[in-house]
């Protein structure tokens, strides 16, 4: 600027760029050196700088040399630091364009972009206000000087309470660069907190984000949103297993009369066995989750389903086979243990499957945080904490369901091929209708489980657990009643 703008001074200084510029610590010595002798030197200092303030109302204050003002051409074709440093003239001056005051407008800050990237990802109630009020964080070139004006201040009445005497400007300086480089230098820490202090309420208003300052609840499962789901579940849940005893009790007490005997009590009470997990699932999903509550639930759904309809599927299909071969005249033996060990063979692959779910990623207690519109006292939002059972990856579950689903859709197929079967076996229309409610309870399942989140806004994972027991109660008492 000095140059373009003709302001003829000259450099005698130390440093070699062919500037004759002066280290920085030399400059308050120049200073001092130029009042004591009342000379005229012209220093290029920081505005902000607090070397400064100890000269205020003083004949030796600095007094600011007015340069023009700084335009987004002026500031863009500044000199940069490697060319002010340059040993080359022409660099050293740089463009006429760039000869303007500094800008003094507010502090810069930096913020890495990682921290917005890593902060939105998450979940609105589970969202940092930190990045935001990083954002809003300000402090002008007044607020500046008002901080260190306090600051000045405190080293004022230190100096006073000594008896030193306020002109003695050098001394004043020496004594606060000793202080200032001690551990026990709190002076610019109080200065700062006597501003943040004294402007609470502005800083409150500017950097808070809304809906801040958040409470957060954690709410009970049995939540009073829903007062009645989950006993509604766990009733239904009672009567389900309850009903599954009396049908144990009523296949045994009835084994030798013909219905029975034609439906294969063995294969009865493998389907009942599984119909009482479905039942003992229903149950579970009605209480509080915990990481073993949530694998059982898990295992008891699967394995139970598996357990009804794997026999069923098995058993129909060989009466098929039986009729069709004897309607071609063909004597036929059907073998019970080899039908046993197909189901068998079935249960041991959803077995290993259940296990490596298990270990890679089990079915666990997990927690889920929602924003809420009720207010809190200071004004900011509440957030409710709930907790649900889930793994990390949903293919599982969707696995899962798929898995379900080729088992009905096989039954279906096994019922349309035994419509022609003799009466006596003929259990098509039974399993037609279990098929039905299989499907559509598996269908509600299916549709509270992945948009359970978007139907119930507060606090889903409860009413997800609550219709799902609901759901699987209700399909083992239909199943039930069809077929007993």
């Amino acid at each position: 600027q000095a140059h373009w703008l003709n302001i003829s001074l000259k450099s005698s200084g130390p440093e070699a760029n062919g500037a004759g510029g002066y280290p920085n610590a030399a400059l308050l010595q120049i200073w001092h050196a130029a009042n004591a002798t009342n000379s005229s030197v012209m220093i290029y200092y920081a505005n902000t700088n607090p070397a400064q303030l100890p000269f205020q109302g003083t004949p030796f204050e600095f007094q600011r040399i007015l340069l023009p003002d700084p335009t987004a051409e002026c500031l863009a074709n500044r000199v940069s630091q490697e060319d002010r440093c340059s040993s080359d003239p022409i660099r050293q001056v740089g463009s006429p364009l760039g000869s303007c005051n500094t800008d003094l407008s507010s502090l810069k800050k930096y913020v890495i972009g990682s921290l917005r990237t890593n902060t939105f990802i998450q979940k609105e109630a589970s969202v940092s206000p930190a990045y935001d009020m990083i954002r809003a964080m300000e402090v002008s070139t007044l607020d500046m000087f008002s901080i260190m004006n306090r600051w000045q201040q405190e080293h004022n009445d230190m100096i006073g309470a000594m008896g030193i005497s306020t002109l003695d400007m050098f001394s004043i300086m020496k004594l606060w660069q000793q202080e200032h480089s001690s551990e026990r230098y709190y002076g610019s820490r109080y200065a700062v907190c006597h501003w943040v202090a004294h402007n609470i309420d502005a800083l409150m208003s500017k950097m808070v984000p809304p809906s801040y300052p958040r409470d957060h609840q954690v709410q009970s499962f049995y939540d009073v949103q829903h007062p009645g789901l989950l006993f509604v579940a766990l009733t239904f849940g009672g009567i389900a297993l309850l009903a599954v005893l009396v049908c144990f009790g009523l296949t045994w007490q009835w084994k030798k009369r013909m219905v029975i005997v034609y439906a294969q009590p063995e294969f009865l009470y493998v389907i009942l066995m599984g119909l009482s997990m479905v039942a003992i699932s229903a149950i579970l999903h009605a209480t509080p989750p915990s990481n073993g509550s949530c694998v059982a639930r898990t295992w008891m759904t699967i394995l139970g389903f598996s357990m009804e309809l794997v026999p069923l599927i098995v058993k129909v299909k060989a009466i098929n086979y039986l009729f069709n071969q004897s309607m071609r005249n063909r004597r036929v033996k059907i073998d019970k243990k080899k039908l046993y060990k197909t189901v068998a063979a079935v249960m041991a692959c959803v077995v290993v499957y259940l296990i490596v779910w298990t270990a890679v990623d089990p079915p666990a207690k997990q927690a889920e945080a929602v924003l809420t519109d009720a207010v809190n006292d200071d004004g900011g939002s509440k957030v409710q904490t709930f907790h649900y059972c889930a793994s990390s990856s949903q293919y599982w579950h969707i696995a899962s369901m798929g898995y379900l689903i080729i088992l009905l859709l096989t039954a279906t197929v096994m019922a349309t091929q035994s419509r022609n079967v003799d009466a006596g076996f003929k259990e098509s229309k039974y399993l037609a209708a279990m098929i039905y409610s299989h499907f559509l309870f598996v269908l509600l399942r299916s549709l509270m489980f992945y948009f359970g989140d978007k139907v119930v806004k507060n606090n889903w994972g409860v009413v997800v657990a609550g219709v799902t027991s609901i759901c699987l109660s209700l399909d083992a008492i239909i199943c039930m009643a069809i077929s007993w």
